[in-house]
């Protein structure tokens, strides 16, 4: 659900809006100016859903551009990577719910006077995709020459973010036929798996290589 509500804010909102005014940006030769993000040209760790919306924001601008073009029509995507306008306090998390934890920035948040200044000259320059800040121009060129070692750059910024993802275990298994299978030698993380559910124990785990009953 949560990801059809963002698909539905992001990208069909932005479609249906441009499809009803599409006639008379062509009979007026007009501009289309869609706001995109740093997520529609790279990876965001915990942002699945808006970053596929903001990649089908490209699929869509970039090639209605090549349709319109020809017909006086601009077609301009914008790319800014974090503005200040509060748009973190209502973020939504995987449950649908506003998230719980404050959204990790990077390279500071600029302000949107400023960036809807650049905008504005981006557009009077006929650009047909503006990068607004000195985050978002980075990110393009990185993402592009060095793409794995954009990933764990910004997977090593942001994943604090997530933490409570990883440390957050099932309930205990209830399942007294099931055995619980444990590995030797290294520290096990997450904790060893009742076999053949996947469900953590309610002890702690052993390093010893043992199978034993389920203790629920």
């Amino acid at each position: 659900a949560v990801l059809r509500k963002v698909m539905d804010v992001n990208f069909f909102g932005a479609v249906h809006m441009t499809h009803a005014a599409l006639p008379q940006l062509l009979a007026r030769r007009g501009v289309v100016a869609a706001l995109s993000s740093v997520a529609g040209y790279a990876p965001l760790l915990g942002r699945t859903g808006y970053c596929a919306s903001k990649h089908a924001l490209h699929g869509f601008f970039d090639t209605l551009r090549t349709e319109v073009q020809e017909r006086g029509v601009q077609v301009t995507l914008i790319c800014p990577s974090f503005i200040a306008t509060g748009i973190g306090a209502a973020g939504l998390g995987a449950s649908g719910a506003v998230a719980a934890t404050p959204r990790i920035t990077t390279g500071g948040e600029s302000a949107p006077n400023d960036i809807a200044q650049r905008i504005l000259a981006a557009l009077a320059q006929g650009k047909e995709q503006l990068l607004p800040d000195r985050t978002s121009r980075l990110a393009w060129w990185v993402s592009r020459l060095a793409p794995r070692w954009y990933v764990r750059t910004m997977k090593r910024r942001v994943r604090t973010e997530f933490e409570q993802w990883n440390t957050q275990e099932p309930a205990p298994c209830t399942q007294a036929s099931h055995t619980l299978r444990k590995k030797s030698l290294r520290p096990v993380w997450p904790a060893p798996r009742c076999w053949p559910c996947r469900r953590a124990p309610s002890r702690s785990p052993s390093r010893t290589r043992t199978e034993s009953p389920c203790p629920r």
